[in-house]
């Protein structure tokens, strides 16, 4: 059974082919077929040319300041720009993450 992958996940191959590594082993790593694998680096290519918006995701670290060492009473807090954003200890790290781009991609 074949698993179905977004265009984010093909964007982000495509980015690392652009970047100059071997299609193959991007394939390899990623687990999918080099067919597909090259099928899509054709489609955004075109997109590219036609002017539709190629997205490409980056993953990047952001700087972290600790203040104060203080124990977690159920919450973390995070400052991004001028917006504080609290949730709670145990909130899935990919919905922080999206959240936290999201405000960054609006402040």
């Amino acid at each position: 059974m074949s698993k179905q992958r977004g265009r984010a996940f093909w964007e982000r191959a495509f980015a690392q082919v652009e970047a100059g590594q071997r299609p193959a082993e991007v394939a390899r790593r990623l687990g999918v077929s080099p067919k597909t694998l090259s099928w899509w680096c054709w489609r955004l290519r075109k997109d590219q040319q036609e002017g539709v918006a190629v997205e490409v995701a980056r993953e990047e670290f952001l700087p972290v300041v600790v203040r104060d060492l203080v124990p977690v009473s159920g919450a973390v807090e995070l400052a991004v720009a001028d917006v504080q954003l609290r949730v709670p200890v145990g909130t899935d790290t990919s919905y922080v993450a999206e959240l936290t781009q999201a405000l960054r991609s609006r402040c």
